[in-house]
């Protein structure tokens, strides 16, 4: 039984329970239009809030990419500066005593690049290229000295008599590295030419260099370099 049943049997007069069936009807259509109004404002809000999150996230992911495209730059620059002083440092150990003045160069502009993106690639960074280069420039201190072992090991290579003949009257004479040349005067450039790594390979290096921990800190840095590739930055890193 329905609420108007109900009021006629109660002797209600028809008039009031027409008008309450009138009444009854605008309220629901009121209430039904007010639940599919907040609906459709839900709806609105969610659809603000999820394109405000969308711009929001694709805002962070920009700079997130623009910030990495700066560090790559960086590293790129750095790395560049230290290539070159590690190409003067091998070639002063291969007796090219004219390359000082690149080394020079290398570690001057690595060490000034990596004070300058140290905010962008990291302390750890810098600390390691200031280390690089600090090792590195022992070898513009250090002496080539031929040997017996020298010569020994020049002749187990089978090199050319002549420039057995020329070290044997410079061993035991420290060189500096900045002036080596002096160890192979009077070689043949010919013969020089396909001997001279060996050569000075095969000299006693004095301690004002140390290869392994120079190489040691390359490795280092190769390895942060690697892994500053494969992460890109958080949000909370970007300033």
């Amino acid at each position: 039984m329905n609420l108007i049943d109900l009021l006629l049997q109660l002797q209600v007069p028809a008039w009031l329970v027409l008008a309450l069936g009138v009444i009854g009807a605008i309220l629901l259509r009121y209430y039904t239009f007010r639940l599919d109004q907040a609906k459709e404002e839900n709806i609105k809000r969610l659809e603000h809030t999820l394109e405000s999150r969308r711009l929001e996230q694709e805002k962070t992911l920009e700079l997130i990419q623009e910030r990495h495209r700066k560090k790559l730059d960086a590293l790129d620059q750095v790395n560049a500066a230290l290539l070159e002083f590690d190409h003067a440092v091998m070639h002063l150990l291969g007796g090219d005593d004219d390359y000082a003045r690149h080394l020079e160069k290398g570690r001057t502009e690595a060490r000034k690049l990596g004070r300058q993106y140290e905010s962008l690639l990291g302390e750890d960074f810098y600390n390691g290229v200031v280390r690089q280069t600090d090792i590195g420039s022992g070898i513009l201190h250090a002496t080539f000295t031929v040997t017996e072992k020298t010569l020994e090991e020049l002749e187990k290579s089978r090199v050319d008599k002549s420039i057995l003949i020329t070290l044997a009257d410079r061993i035991g004479k420290p060189v500096a590295v900045t002036q080596s040349r002096e160890i192979v005067n009077g070689i043949e450039k010919r013969v020089l030419w396909s001997n001279k790594w060996d050569i000075f390979h095969f000299c006693t290096l004095s301690s004002e260099f140390d290869r392994i921990a120079y190489e040691n800190v390359k490795d280092e840095l190769k390895r942060l370099i690697d892994s500053m590739l494969r992460k890109l930055p958080m949000p909370s890193e970007i300033q």
